[in-house]
């Protein structure tokens, strides 16, 4: 210990320096841990000390980072040399890690930064492919509860991949918008405007979204919400005994087993092989309930009530097994909905116990209701004999009645004791179907309404259209990727025709078919040709003109027609069993569409009044036309499930969704051939259509009005020749005329040679 003042300070002092000493030991290990730290996780100050986040893959994509990394390094001006350098300083360990793995043996600072940011691109975010890429984004429908513009910029993401042009994406943008959109309002607005653009049609979806959402809004503050209306259903189960009613002694008994009335109970009844003729069970016919529900007969306790056997007031159902199903409970619909003031409910008035009470007219109920009140007006002493009947109304709230009662009814001169259900509380006096049936009410003048489905997709169907806008062009197609070459036989030469005139009332029609077929390349002046045929204008229904060339007498006697078979009445007509609906399309100028080589070309040539002009397409009138389209279109729709035929497709489903995806199968094939159809001529989701001079309906195949008119109202015949026309006409429909070829015997004995031509009874 210390004993002078000297000696304490200098202990003091020793101290202190032993714990200056310890302190900066223990500064010195605090900077080393820091930099091995700094060493082993250097943070990302970026370039020149400014900080740049890192790639997060689970924040964004590669393709984001890059896009962050190029604004970076212009915002810092970062030199080309660089770049590099920065790149791979931003990646976190993880990644810089697969980028030298990926360059192996190769290293980070050998290559350039595109080489790096190819590298690792290529492998974290490999550029999708573009057929997988439009297929999405053409089938991207709008979700439940996604607004027009969320919905949109989904659609956009989507593009980004499917690598259309600046001048086309708008446009793709717009169609898939459309075709996916759910509101039907939405639809039937865009459907109005023609042919509007990206930004017209995101201005209306938004107005109309913004319209609706108010509405509704609305709507939700100053009306109640509905009840949900569930589905009506028959409990047929015993009641507890609780429940059931007591029996009185006054009350009268039947047998279930004989049909006894008043006489003894069933399980002391002495009858002896009873067998019922309908349900071969233990009793008589006369009380066999199978039969009555079979029958679709009133149930038991109406019978009770109201047929012979109306003096028994109580079934003996001591006997009623489980096995009988007896609906001890019946639950009946109500479906009586208060009327507005445009639309007054029916009302009769019959008198009551002879006081008159207004009912409103109900066919929808089967029993007539009365209230409680209204039954203490009219007859207040009557009895009210207790039921197990139950009302459900059309929102499916249960109705339990106090019970039946009967009643003295005048009405239309008749009168009857006729039972009513009776109702606590302040309901409408329900004139009810078994009222009605017994003073023969019916409601006259009401029109058969045809049952239709209600599901057809008019939105649908019309969102196809918007889609497939260039299948439904104005213009004539061009086929994909095909030409056709006529095949010649070896005698072969040139034939040349003069023009034929045109007559005056069809000239101007002539002439601008032609320059129509000109501008669209279908049809090319020429000064000279080898071969020459006439053209023959054909005036269609719609009064315009196709022109064929009489290739009859030029081309047709040396083409080699090639051999393709025609689908016949039950290959066309068995494809379309089970449909409902039927759509049939109609190919716009159908040999129009087939590209010819240049030899065809010349020898196609038609020469007009107003001079040679070389066909680039298949025309009509080449006797080698109708087998070659049939041959390609066989090709292209065969994996689907449709017809075709010359020019027009028929197609149809057993369901409204595979109607649907069959007609979208069929655009897609149109599009992708360059087929166009012609709008106004195509038919969807009809209940019939006529096809091939038949009438195809979802009962099956039936004649045309027109063809049986042909066939009464044709010319008697004068000669062999016309016979033949005529048995023509009648043996296009030969197979819904049974035994035709005996009855038309003497018609065709009238056809064969040496045979005078008499036409008789005979």
């Amino acid at each position: 210990m210390p004993t002078t003042m000297d000696e304490v300070l200098a202990a003091i002092t020793a101290q202190n320096q032993s714990i200056t000493q310890l302190i900066g030991q223990m500064q010195q290990q605090t900077v080393a841990t820091s930099q091995v730290s700094q060493r082993a996780d250097p943070p990302n100050r970026g370039y020149h000390g400014i900080h740049f986040e890192r790639y997060d893959e689970t924040v964004e994509t590669f393709s984001d980072y890059l896009d962050r990394l190029s604004a970076f390094f212009k915002t810092q001006n970062v030199p080309k040399q660089s770049e590099a350098d920065v790149f791979v300083s931003s990646l976190s360990a993880k990644h810089h890690t697969l980028l030298k793995s990926l360059i192996y043996p190769a290293r980070c600072s050998e290559k350039s930064f595109d080489e790096l940011k190819k590298t690792l691109q290529d492998h974290l975010s490999p550029a999708p492919l573009v057929i997988p890429s439009r297929h999405a984004f053409l089938n991207r429908k709008q979700q439940e509860g996604e607004s027009v513009a969320q919905y949109l910029a989904s659609l956009r993401k989507l593009a980004t991949n499917c690598k259309y042009d600046a001048s086309m994406l708008n446009t793709m943008l717009r169609d898939a918008f459309v075709s996916g959109l759910r509101s039907k309002a939405m639809l039937d607005r865009l459907f109005e405007e023609d042919d509007v653009d990206l930004k017209r049609t995101m201005e209306l979806a938004s107005a109309i979204e913004r319209a609706c959402e108010g509405t509704t809004e609305v709507l939700h503050q100053v009306t109640p919400p509905a009840q949900a209306v569930h589905k009506i259903k028959f409990h047929k189960r015993k009641p507890q005994p609780q429940s059931r009613p007591l029996r009185k002694k006054s009350e009268k008994i039947i047998c279930f087993k004989c049909g006894a009335k008043n006489s003894h109970k069933a399980p002391a009844c002495t009858a002896k092989n009873l067998r019922c003729r309908f349900c071969s069970g233990e009793h008589d016919v006369s009380v066999c309930l199978k039969k009555r529900r079979a029958s679709n007969v009133k149930l038991i306790r109406d019978l009770l009530y109201d047929s012979e056997y109306s003096d028994v007031d109580q079934l003996d159902d001591e006997y009623i097994s489980d096995d009988d199903e007896f609906p001890f409970q019946e639950v009946r619909n109500v479906h009586h909905i208060e009327s507005n003031k445009n639309h007054p409910p029916y009302h009769v008035t019959p008198r009551i116990n002879g006081k008159p009470i207004e009912f409103k007219l109900d066919s929808g109920s089967r029993s007539t209701i009365l209230n409680m009140e209204t039954l203490r007006k009219v007859a207040p002493t009557a009895e009210i004999n207790s039921t197990h009947t139950v009302f459900r109304t059309y929102d499916g709230t249960k109705l339990t009645p106090a019970g039946r009662v009967k009643l003295s009814v005048e009405f239309q001169g008749k009168s009857k004791i006729l039972s009513a259900f009776v109702v606590e509380g302040n309901y409408p006096l329900i004139f009810g179907r078994d009222w009605m049936d017994y003073f023969n009410i019916s409601f006259t003048n009401v029109n058969i309404l045809k049952n239709q489905d209600i599901s057809i997709p008019k939105s649908s169907v019309g969102a196809l259209v918007v889609r497939f806008a260039n299948v439904f062009s104005d213009k004539v197609g061009a086929i994909k990727n095909y030409v056709c070459s006529l095949k010649l036989q070896n005698d072969a030469t040139p034939v040349f025709r003069k023009a034929r005139p045109v007559p005056l009332a069809l000239r101007s029609k002539v002439e601008g078919e032609i320059d129509r077929l000109v501008q669209e390349n279908i049809l090319k002046r020429v000064e000279s040709a080898d071969w020459g045929t006439p053209v023959v204008p054909v005036v269609k229904p719609s009064g315009d003109v196709r022109l064929c060339g009489d290739y009859s007498c030029t081309l047709n006697q040396y083409v080699i027609i090639p051999q393709h078979p025609f689908p016949g009445f039950e290959e066309v007509f068995s494809s379309l069993t089970g449909g409902r609906h039927f759509s049939r399309l109609d190919v716009r100028s159908a040999f129009l569409h087939m590209p010819v080589c240049p030899e065809t070309a010349k020898m196609l040539t038609i020469n007009t009044h107003k001079g040679l002009y070389e066909p680039q397409r298949l025309m009509y009138g080449v006797s080698a036309a109708p087998t070659t389209w049939q041959r390609y279109v066989d090709q292209i729709f065969h994996p689907i499930e449709c017809c075709v035929v010359h020019d027009d497709i028929i197609l149809t489903g057993r369901t409204t969704e595979e109607h649907l995806q069959r007609l979208e199968q069929v655009l897609t094939v149109c599009e992708n051939n360059g087929i166009h159809l012609n709008h106004a001529k195509c038919r969807f989701f009809e209940e019939e259509v006529t096809f091939l001079g038949y009438r195809v309906d979802a009962h099956g195949v039936h004649k045309t009005n027109e063809k049986v008119a042909a066939v009464l109202n044709a010319k008697r015949p004068e000669n062999a020749k016309m016979v033949k026309a005529f048995l023509g006409l009648v043996t296009f429909y030969g197979r819904f005329f049974p035994q035709l070829a005996t009855c038309a015997r003497p018609l065709y004995n009238l056809t064969k040679k040496g045979v005078e031509f008499k036409w008789d009874r005979d």
